[in-house]
């Protein structure tokens, strides 16, 4: 199955548990809810990075406090090689509308 279905199927499953309050929550790094952001860390980086690369495609989606950990630690990454890995795990965690 494609990234996309999983991606979606994933968030579906995430939503309907804090609808239904059954089971364990399926882990979903994109849920504001789960992960609230606290508009106090969000860095000068991260909004230029927002406006600019985001944004400014017309793609409509937002961030967890996920999204901004994992954004700060690509910026401190020194290690080239993981930072391939990395934005491949930020664009998975912005939920987009």
């Amino acid at each position: 199955m494609s990234s996309e279905y999983y991606y979606l199927q994933q968030i579906i499953s995430h939503e309907s548990w804090h609808i239904n309050q059954e089971g364990e929550s399926p882990i979903d790094l994109s849920c504001r809810y789960c992960f609230p952001v606290d508009i106090n860390k969000i860095s000068t980086e991260f909004n230029h990075f927002w406006k600019h690369c985001i944004e400014l495609r017309g793609i409509e989606s937002n961030y967890s406090a996920s999204t901004l950990v994992l954004f700060e630690q690509i910026r401190n990454q020194r290690d080239n090689s993981k930072v391939k890995n990395q934005i491949q795990q930020l664009l998975e965690i912005l939920r987009y509308t």
